[in-house]
């Protein structure tokens, strides 16, 4: 009787049911929908009269009862896997819509941890009793530590609750206070700031079940409605109180007191409404007709934060540069990366970077939701956490091909790369404090060793499999320290020959700085690899002498970029991968860089990195 390229109404009386056939089309679809409400009011029917949409294949039984011959068991078909979501999609969001909202978000940590719970209270943060951590005031703020396991360690992770009805006060020191909490913490915990209403679903699955009360117990709030001249709406248990129920199943359940009704509602349905309904409203105008969705998260947009002078607090001072198809090697250890994921945002910090505070990372990312870069209407009440490289939690990590042995590596971004061309990702580790070496024997390449001092100051020499070395007394009229500012390590060795070694730029070590090793072939008046002049009268210099079956040191052949660039098609073999931008000519150089080979070389070397980076040569 029901054929599958139709649509169909029932008239059930107290319910109007729309069929629709598998193969109709969604103009048909649509069309069918509109009839049906149209006869509603035609019909002047009850405004509880409800409007079921059913699809082909997912009858309730209730519409079934309606035919006497309809079969009691229905075999499935293969197309029918996703039966039943259109009716709900349509019921949900309108007859326009790009897709439906996924089932229960599972949880990316593990929600049986520890909780502690402080309120802003007078100035400080008081601790809340066990007993009462999972009731909240909307008045009040509130700082949660959530301890947990993951990665084989215990991870920390900080949230900062803002309540709705909170005072500005309350609020400020909410987030100086957890960041004294976090700061002193050596575990580099997660920080996250949350307003009320806004609560990411991980943090509803933490507490499992959440008391929101109106009003508020702390002082903040209390002088705050006497200065306003509010009533105060603090919860009574003694008084009635109306409770909104919501969650999704009984791991995430949450209580919010809302205002007792006061009047008694009238029922209007859609597209009747009278003329008073819109009189209260100002007027009838356009108006959506979909209802609001959780937003998806499965493609946030990755951007990197370039500073102006170096630091940025305020929402004018910030500009970001979006990063597309990216992935892990994005995140270098010298910038501050912002992860946008719509519902919520990770302001991402490394260790080498100009931000020092979570505070500090916390404005950026407020500053980052005013600018609404890519025009999504962002709240500055979205949820925002601040990560520091190598305490990636796993709900950051989700959205990357994570690799924890690149996430466990130190050094700047140079000697990483470095690391991992040679195979070397394990974790580097820097050494003791006052240890009597920097490098191990097994690590460093013969010639670059730490030779010991003599009585007169200077290092013994070592032999070399590449040459011999000559000691040069020092001036007396500069410092050791000032006289080793400008040196630069550099070797006959391809791999090598591009490391830069100052220890004054090295922050993973705090022996005393290593002495220079600089080639030459006769006379101490050289050049460092920085364009550096080094001159003998004024600093100490250990310098490396030719061996004998050692050829002199030849110009570096000039290649085309497309040849020398990592990505080559046609690629140049037996060069320095480390310095490949070397082998340009000066005017290509120029060219590419915009600048000349020796501008490039006086600039720091992660500036350095970053430029070749850019240009496929690192």
């Amino acid at each position: 009787m029901l054929e599958s390229n139709k649509c169909y109404m029932l008239d059930g009386d107290i319910q109007i049911f729309v069929w629709m056939g598998s193969i109709t089309s969604i103009t048909e679809r649509k069309t069918s929908i509109s009839a049906a409400e149209g006869f509603l009011r035609a019909q002047e029917k009850p405004v509880n009269t409800q409007l079921a949409i059913l699809k082909e294949g997912s009858e309730t039984g209730i519409f079934r009862s309606y035919f006497d011959d309809w079969p009691l068991t229905v075999e499935p078909k293969l197309y029918e896997e996703g039966r039943g979501k259109v009716a709900a999609m349509f019921k949900q969001t309108g007859y326009d819509v790009d897709e439906l909202p996924d089932e229960d978000e599972k949880p990316h940590i593990v929600c049986n941890g520890t909780l502690k719970v402080w309120r802003v209270n007078n100035g400080k943060l008081s601790p809340v009793p066990v007993v009462d951590q999972r009731k909240f005031y909307s008045g009040d703020c509130y700082t949660v530590q959530y301890i947990y396991s993951a990665n084989g360690r215990e991870e920390r992770l900080f949230y900062i609750w803002l309540g709705n009805k909170s005072s500005p006060e309350d609020r400020a020191d909410a987030i100086s206070l957890t960041n004294v909490i976090v700061s002193s913490n050596k575990a580099e915990p997660v920080l996250a700031r949350i307003v009320e209403n806004k609560e990411p679903s991980q943090f509803f699955m933490i507490f499992q079940t959440l008391i929101i009360y109106k009003g508020g117990m702390g002082s903040g709030y209390k002088s705050f409605i006497a200065e306003k001249g509010l009533d105060d709406e603090t919860y009574d248990d003694k008084k009635t109180a109306l409770f909104r129920i919501q969650g999704t199943n009984r791991d995430n359940m949450q209580a919010v007191q809302v205002d007792q009704p006061a009047w008694q509602p009238i029922l209007i349905r859609e597209g009747s409404e009278p003329d008073v309904f819109w009189d209260a409203l100002g007027g009838k105008t356009e108006y959506p007709k979909e209802r609001e969705i959780k937003r998806s998260i499965e493609d946030p947009h990755l951007f990197v934060c370039i500073f102006s002078e170096g630091v940025a607090s305020q929402s004018s001072d910030l500009k970001v540069k979006e990063i597309f198809s990216y992935t892990q090697d994005e995140l270098t250890t010298e910038d501050v990366l912002i992860l946008d994921c719509y519902t919520e945002i990770y302001v991402w910090v490394g260790h080498n970077s100009v931000v020092k505070s979570k505070q500090h990372a916390l404005s950026i990312g407020l500053a980052f939701l005013e600018k609404d870069i890519l025009g999504e209407c962002l709240s500055t009440d979205t949820s925002t956490y601040v990560v520091i490289e190598g305490h990636e939690p796993p709900f950051f990590t989700r959205f990357f091909d994570w690799d924890a042995s690149k996430a466990n590596m130190l050094g700047n971004s140079f000697e990483r790369k470095l690391a991992i061309l040679k195979g070397q990702t394990q974790k580097l580790e820097a050494p003791l404090r006052n240890s009597p070496t920097i490098y191990s024997k097994e690590t460093t390449p013969n010639g670059l060793r730490r030779p010991s001092p003599t009585p007169n100051g200077l290092r013994r020499p070592s032999p070399t499999p590449n040459g011999s070395i000559r000691l040069i007394p020092a001036s007396n009229g500069l410092t050791r320290r000032q006289s080793l500012d400008s040196y630069t390590i550099t070797s006959t060795s391809p791999t090598f020959s591009g490391l830069d070694f100052n220890p004054a730029n090295n922050r993973r070590f705090s022996s005393p700085p290593v002495p220079i090793m600089i080639p030459s072939a006769s006379s101490p008046d050289v050049h460092s690899a920085d364009n550096t002049h080094v001159s003998a009268s004024s600093t100490a210099e250990v310098e490396i002498l030719p061996s004998k079956d050692s050829g002199p040191k030849k110009e570096l052949i000039n290649y085309p970029y497309d040849r020398v660039k990592v990505n080559s098609k046609d690629p140049v073999h037996d060069i320095d991968i480390t310095k490949r931008e070397a082998y340009l000519s000066d005017e290509e150089f120029l060219e590419k860089f915009a600048m000349s080979k020796q501008v490039f070389y006086q600039l720091p070397r992660w500036k350095q990195n970053k430029l070749k980076m850019s240009l496929f040569l690192f």
